[in-house]
């Protein structure tokens, strides 16, 4: 497990390490615009899930730690860490995972 000093993701929220992407690895180039709202990253840390509606259980989060996904960068904290570029993120806001 990757520890950081910054941030430690709670609830449903999950820490991802962001790919800076303008092209795909077919080639397509991708719009600065569309770019900066959808992203690419793996996850580094997640929170422990969500409460069930009667908050007496944990719903667990469907993503773990090392997975490739897709996200709304829109609602996102975003920090650098030694020049790193990471965003905090709802699991909500993980359209989902890539398999590589």
């Amino acid at each position: 497990r990757v520890m950081f000093a910054i941030i430690n993701p709670l609830h449903n929220n999950v820490l991802i390490e962001v790919i800076k992407e303008k092209k795909t690895s077919t080639g397509l180039i991708i719009p600065e615009l569309e770019a900066e709202k959808i992203c690419k990253g793996f996850i580094r840390a997640i929170g422990q899930g969500r409460y069930n509606e009667k908050f007496d259980k944990v719903n667990p989060m469907a993503l773990k730690e090392g997975d490739c996904v897709i996200f709304n960068k829109q609602n996102s904290i975003e920090f650098v860490e030694n020049g790193i570029c990471y965003v905090l993120v709802s699991e909500d806001d993980v359209y989902g995972t890539i398999v590589l």
